[in-house]
């Protein structure tokens, strides 16, 4: 008897899978898409890799400052994360991939867009603005977070902590000129930075009528939450 307990033991193997779906760019635009792997691969350590769709908004879509849309052109993008966790054993009561896990990751995000904007001047047709641009982030940082297991099935992940080093590349091309005096042109950057903050990173807009490109290293941040089924 005691033989078949320890073979019927040996029988239940763990499970070591877990796929997902990332709700969080979803906060950005509902058409975004990213699902996710994790593998147990050592005891209470795995590796995690994301990737999908990030699109954002319409550019600009605002009608402020007597400005029309004359055309949207195309916007895409996509994002992609790898991240190697340790499950910490003396603060959770199960096994991976349940409980609390630090560990480093690497992401890289890419959107690029491109639009033509119609600037009015009392009732008159100002200029024609085209817009092309691509931005680009590369970031290496420590993450935090907690994944909880239900039915030892669902899971529900969040990364709570991810500061990183992040390495931040823009090129945008303006063709034509604003047509816009001072104060007009620091209302429209106003209104660009407020529906994109982000921009505020990547490029300098007091130089919104030139072309050109631009790279920087800063500070970045990783907030993830999303579901899963373990298997």
């Amino acid at each position: 008897m005691a033989q078949d307990l320890v073979k019927d033991t040996s029988a239940i193997k763990q499970k070591r899978n877990t796929i997902r779906w990332n709700l969080t760019p979803m906060m950005i635009n509902v058409t975004n898409i990213t699902l996710g792997y994790e593998r147990i691969i050592k005891e209470n350590q795995s590796m995690s890799v994301n990737a999908g769709l990030l699109i954002f908004p319409e550019f600009l879509d605002n009608d402020s400052l007597e400005i029309s849309y004359v055309e949207h052109g195309d916007r895409i993008g996509f994002s992609t994360a790898i991240d190697y966790r340790f499950y910490i054993k003396s603060k959770n009561l199960h096994n991976a991939p349940e409980g609390v896990y630090i560990g480093p990751y690497i992401s890289y995000y890419q959107y690029a867009f491109d639009s033509k904007l119609r600037i009015i001047d009392n009732e008159h047709i100002a200029n024609d603005i085209g817009v092309d641009a691509n931005f680009k982030m590369l970031s290496l940082g420590f993450e935090l977070g907690y994944q909880f297991l239900f039915w030892d099935k669902l899971s529900l992940d969040m990364i709570l902590v991810g500061p990183s080093v992040s390495f931040y590349h823009a090129k945008a091309d303006f063709t034509g000129e604003l047509g816009l005096d001072v104060g007009e042109g620091d209302y429209l950057k106003e209104q660009l930075l407020d529906k994109y903050p982000w921009l505020n990173t990547f490029m300098d807009l007091g130089a919104i009528n030139s072309s050109g490109a631009a790279s920087k290293f800063g500070m970045g941040f990783r907030y993830v939450i999303q579901v899963g089924y373990h298997f």
